[in-house]
């Protein structure tokens, strides 16, 4: 009797569906327990909501992508899938601890930086030994770093309602839309995890946006951003690093405003890892527009640059990195325009008070 072969997409898109199911049922319970936990934000003068908020939810997320990527090692054996999972469920692990209870900064850097080591190691040093060890020491530094620097840079832009799980699924999706324009398989397991992410983010949204019954919390943003940076990295080691720069292009929004607004902070002598209110999507707020209205906006723009990164990389490397640019020019332009709205509105403000 034949057998039903179910196409390569089925995988992925089952993935994606049961981890969106998977997540926002999870969510329910997970909300249950950060209440009788008094896991909860409360305001203050650097918060974005205005009502005491339990933190933690992406302790959902993480159990549906863990359960899930462990499914699709099982399924494909994959070795380096298993390492991604066992790093991002001990960047979980400590970042809830941090949730319920504030960890040291330079603890939690200490235990990113082991599991960020792990992966670069295990995807960047066999293609870097043959050029000689200290090379490869190198190249293994800077992944580490930019893995790590990508997951806080996650957990920053973490401050508005809806903001970055909307910016996960889409990113995950983006991910592998891109990977596919350039020949990835379906069936890659760095795919299927991105499906899984991106479902369980999305499963999260309805309990963060509009209104935020719960924050993702550290648990979900660090762990993420890390997951995200993590398959990046890994498709580009396994289908050419060129790929690095379309893919990264996907994370161009959080790792430009970031940047730009933790060199600000240091140049006017501020703490930089202390939470605060300056980010470009944060002025905006503050300039008056609703956590619904800026969300919804650079979700739409990140729809938007996904879609023209895919088109950029099926017709080759040269058009996907002429596209990069203006990925970068229409971020900048974006931020310009927060910034302008910002301080119209302070002048607006002062003027009246004056």
């Amino acid at each position: 009797m034949p057998t039903l072969e179910l196409p390569p997409f089925s995988e992925m898109a089952a993935g994606f569906v049961a981890s969106l199911v998977a997540s926002f049922l999870c969510g329910y319970v997970v909300l249950w327990g950060l209440q009788r936990w008094q896991v909860v934000d409360l305001p203050n003068m650097r918060s974005s909501h205005e009502r005491p908020t339990p933190r933690g939810g992406g302790l959902g997320i993480m159990a549906v992508v863990l359960l899930g990527g462990a499914w699709d090692a099982w399924r494909s054996g994959g070795a380096m899938l298993w390492v991604v999972l066992a790093a991002a469920g001990m960047l979980g692990a400590v970042s809830f601890l941090d949730d319920r209870k504030p960890l040291p900064w330079t603890f939690r850097i200490c235990v990113q930086a082991a599991g960020a080591i792990v992966v670069a190691a295990m995807l960047v040093w066999p293609l870097a030994e043959d050029r000689g060890v200290p090379l490869a020491v190198m190249a293994v530094a800077v992944t580490s770093f930019a893995i790590v620097g990508y997951a806080n840079a996650f957990n920053f832009m973490d401050g508005i309602n809806g903001i970055a799980a909307s910016q996960a699924a889409v990113t995950g999706i983006g991910t592998i839309a891109v990977a596919v324009a350039a020949g990835v398989s379906l069936v890659d397991p760095a795919l299927v995890l991105a499906a899984i992410i991106a479902g369980a983010a999305a499963g999260f949204l309805p309990h963060n946006f509009p209104r935020a019954r719960m924050f993702m919390g550290d648990v979900g943003a660090v762990s993420l951003g890390f997951g995200l940076a993590a398959i990046s990295v890994w498709i580009a080691a396994d289908y050419g690093w060129w790929l690095l720069v379309p893919l990264g292009c996907l994370h161009a929004n959080f790792v430009l405003d970031t940047t730009i607004t933790v060199i600000r902070r240091i140049l006017r002598g501020e703490v930089f890892h202390q939470a605060h209110r300056e980010h470009f999507y944060q002025r905006l707020v503050r300039a008056g527009w609703s956590h619904t209205r800026v969300t919804l906006t650079e979700l739409v723009l990140q729809i938007v640059v996904a879609a023209v990164l895919t088109l950029a990389v099926s017709q080759g490397k040269s058009a996907a990195f002429g596209v990069a640019i203006a990925v970068v020019a229409v971020w900048a332009g974006f931020f310009a325009f927060c910034e302008r709205e910002f301080r119209r509105f302070q002048s607006a403000t002062m003027f009246n008070h004056g």
